[in-house]
C-alpha cells in the first residue's frame, strides 16, 4: 500500500496522473517529468500530509477519484475556451464621389446559428465601420445587418458567414432611412383609432409601389394589410383597444424591398390599452 512516500501530481504536458516513489527518486512518468512543476496534490491512496498518517485504501481511491473529476471538469472547461473563435469585418456606404467608401457607424450586427437556433449580438460598428465577435464556435453562421433607430429598425444586409475569420468589407450601394410613425386617437370606452406611417426620402418615394403592414397578434383576423395611397405616407389605420409590441413593415419596389421592424408601443411611450 502507498505510504507518505508515494506522491502524486497531474502532467499537463502528457495528459496523464503520475506517481513518484520519494524513497527511491523513481518517478512513473514520462522521462523529463518535473515533480516541482507539475504537482497538483500529494493524496492518492495513503499519504495525508498535514497530519502525516496514511489513510485507508477505500479512503484514499475516494480522494484520487474526487481529484481525477475535478481536474477531467477543469481541463474540460480549458478545451472549451480554446475552441471559441472569433468574427471581426467591417460595413462602409459607396461613395458616389469615387472617393473612399464611407465607414458606416452605429449599425447592429447579429449572427444566427443553426445548430443553437440562437440569435448572437448586436455588436455595433464603430467610427470606423468596425464589428467585432467572441467566444463563437466554430461553423457557419447567417449574418444580418440593422440600420436601427430609438423604436425601429431596418435591414439593409444578409449573408451567410464562417467563424472563424474576418469577413471581406460589406460596402451597401444606397441606404434609404425609412422611418416608421404612430399615433391614437380614443374614440369609445376602451377604443381607439391606431395610424401608422412612413417618413420616406424624397428619392424613394417615387419608387415605392406599396406598402404591407403585418400585425402578427391573434386578434387580427387579416395579419397583412396593403396600403398603395403614398399621398399620406402609406398611412393605414385601424380600431382596436391596444398598440402592438412589434409591427413588421415592408416597402415594395421595382425588384427589389425594404423590411423594417417597428416597436410600435415603444413609439407611442405607452399602450392606451392597458
Amino acid at each position: 500500500m502507498m505510504g507518505i512516500s508515494d506522491f502524486g501530481w497531474f502532467d499537463f504536458a502528457h495528459h496523464e496522473f503520475r506517481i513518484a516513489d520519494l524513497k527511491s527518486g523513481k518517478i512513473s512518468s514520462p522521462k523529463g517529468a518535473s515533480r516541482h512543476a507539475n504537482r497538483m496534490f500529494a493524496s492518492v491512496s495513503g499519504a495525508d500530509l498535514k497530519s502525516g498518517k496514511t489513510l485507508s485504501r477505500r479512503t484514499g481511491r475516494l480522494v484520487l477519484a474526487a481529484w481525477v473529476g475535478f481536474l477531467a471538469l477543469w481541463c474540460g472547461m480549458l478545451t472549451a475556451q480554446t475552441e471559441s473563435v472569433s468574427m471581426t469585418g467591417s460595413l462602409y456606404l459607396y461613395n458616389a464621389s469615387g472617393n473612399a467608401p464611407i465607414p458606416l457607424a452605429g449599425y447592429e450586427v447579429y449572427l444566427y446559428h443553426s445548430e443553437s437556433k440562437k440569435w448572437i449580438g448586436p455588436s455595433i460598428s464603430d467610427a470606423y465601420g468596425r464589428y467585432a465577435f467572441q467566444g463563437l464556435q466554430e461553423g457557419r453562421y447567417v449574418m444580418r445587418v440593422y440600420m436601427a433607430g430609438r423604436d425601429w429598425r431596418q435591414q439593409v444586409w444578409q449573408q451567410e458567414v464562417s467563424a472563424p475569420g474576418e469577413i471581406p468589407p460589406i460596402v451597401l450601394g444606397a441606404v434609404y432611412r425609412v422611418v416608421p410613425n404612430a399615433e391614437y386617437a380614443k374614440i369609445g370606452d376602451k377604443r381607439y383609432h391606431f395610424s401608422l406611417w412612413l417618413d420616406i426620402p424624397r428619392e424613394l418615394q417615387e419608387k415605392v409601389q406599396k406598402v404591407t403592414y403585418f400585425f402578427n397578434h391573434p386578434s387580427f383576423t387579416r395579419k397583412e394589410n396593403e396600403v398603395s395611397d403614398p399621398s399620406a405616407g402609406f398611412r393605414y389605420t385601424y380600431t382596436g383597444w391596444g398598440c402592438l409590441q412589434r409591427v413588421y413593415i415592408t416597402l415594395w419596389m421595382e425588384g427589389k424591398s425594404i423590411e423594417i421592424e417597428f416597436f410600435m408601443c415603444d413609439a407611442l411611450k405607452e399602450d392606451p390599452g392597458k
